[in-house]
């Protein structure tokens, strides 16, 4: 079964590349630990000394095997380099062709390849290039869909296609707890890839109000309304939000180019660290959430100190009162749902829990950019602006997601609970 493991992994669990940088170290990281395959999204342009940190950086984090994912609609071949430079154990390709000579230029580097498709024609041709595994996706699935095929019919085609090969097939499209892991064991899938359970986790980089969204909205839309100039003839499914329902019916001729600017963006130009029980002038850090939570001990009271990421200046302000009994305040800073980014630190509220995200900034390699009305961008942890009038990507499995959680915990999850459904409904 898929829980033994695949492509010598664990478990035989996927998480998606979240573009644009969604899914980046601590969230691959964070999967691989848990024993599944956990991929970082590479930048859709040249960036190779970039993909080279963002690779180190994951390796700091775990001694696990890892991947990363390239779009090949975009510019892809210095990036590729380094993948197959620093070795890693996977490297997943999707909306474009990977033929057999790119294929064994990876194997030769000790790299295994996934190929993401979304028809029996496109698996056909990853057969044909001699991949290790081919990820299908049905229409279901969240964010940019390069099929129209719902994962139920295509997903067993495409089992029987490789079935005299040691190709791995792994299903994604609305997967997101262990009864549909334990339904894609069964259509004859050795694993599953999914995307948006991950992206409503503690280490995803997304924005916290998105996060939010996508536990409070259960439907999704099948649409070509954003990204259109970018990235023409690539629709996507996205949630529900009132901005969507409003613009859903955009003519045809109108895209993002001429449209105002709604908010502000910084993508893969951002170094998050995990705490390393760090110190500030000698002050020990007495409590710690997702990334360094810089709350230290001085005279017996409680203080965050910020971090301006261009000047390096530091404001001292003392916690209120209120954090210090349930842990879920700072109403001076933040409300219920909503993130202020104030001297490098994010705070999000998400019901009684408050995390808290300290960012440094690369001041030569920052992606300054602007968001425009019906950009294909979605909103991550540094984004400002209008998030709500912002793109959320969204598969049609996000009615089952109820709470945000660690990433470790969506593996576990997923392995206990199809374990169950196999012993208890189907055997």
């Amino acid at each position: 079964m898929g829980w033994k493991g695949i492509l010598g992994f664990d478990h035989g669990v996927v998480q998606a590349p979240l573009g644009p940088d969604i899914s980046g170290p601590e969230l691959a990281a964070a999967v691989a630990n848990a024993g599944g395959i956990g991929l970082l999204r590479l930048p859709d342009w040249p960036a190779p000394d970039r993909v080279r940190d963002l690779i180190r950086r994951t390796r700091s984090l775990t001694e696990r095997p890892f991947g990363a994912a390239i779009v090949l609609a975009f510019p892809h071949e210095e990036n590729l380099r380094v993948v197959l430079e620093e070795k890693l154990a996977v490297l997943q390709v999707y909306w474009g062709e990977f033929p057999r000579e790119r294929v064994d230029e990876a194997h030769l580097a000790g790299v295994k390849v996934l190929h993401q498709v979304g028809s029996f024609e496109e698996a056909a041709k990853a057969k044909e290039a001699g991949v290790d595994g081919i990820i299908v996706q049905g229409c279901e699935a969240g964010g940019h869909v390069i099929g129209q095929e719902g994962l139920l019919p295509l997903l067993p085609r495409v089992v029987d296609l490789v079935s005299d090969t040691d190709i791995s097939v792994i299903a994604a499209g609305g997967i997101v707890d262990g009864r549909g892991y334990a339904a894609a064991l069964a259509l004859g899938a050795q694993g599953v890839c999914l995307g948006t359970r991950f992206l409503t986790t503690e280490e995803s980089f997304a924005h916290p109000l998105y996060k939010k969204r996508l536990i409070e909205i259960n439907c999704t839309g099948y649409t070509n309304v954003f990204g259109r100039a970018r990235w023409p003839g690539a629709p996507q499914r996205v949630l529900k939000t009132t901005f969507y329902d409003q613009w859903k019916n955009l003519p045809e001729q109108e895209t993002e180019e001429n449209q105002p600017i709604i908010g502000h963006t910084i993508i893969h130009g951002v170094r998050r660290y995990q705490d390393t029980s760090p110190s500030i002038k000698g002050k020990k850090v007495v409590a710690s959430g997702f990334g360094h939570l810089l709350v230290v001990d001085k005279d017996d009271d409680l203080f965050v100190v910020f971090i301006n990421p261009f000047t390096r200046e530091t404001t001292t302000i003392p916690l209120l009162p209120k954090f210090l009994h349930n842990n879920c305040a700072l109403d001076q800073i933040t409300d219920e749902g909503k993130m202020t980014r104030y001297m490098g630190i994010l705070f999000a509220m998400h019901g009684d829990r408050m995390h808290i995200q300290m960012i440094e900034l690369d001041d030569d390699e920052m992606s300054h950019r602007d968001i425009r009305r019906f950009a294909g961008t979605v909103p991550n942890a540094t984004t400002t602006g209008d998030i709500d009038s912002m793109v959320m990507y969204a598969g049609q499995g996000v009615g089952l997601i109820t709470e945000i959680i660690p990433a470790s915990e969506v593996v576990k999850r997923l392995v206990s609970e199809a374990q169950h459904v196999i012993r208890e409904k189907l055997l």
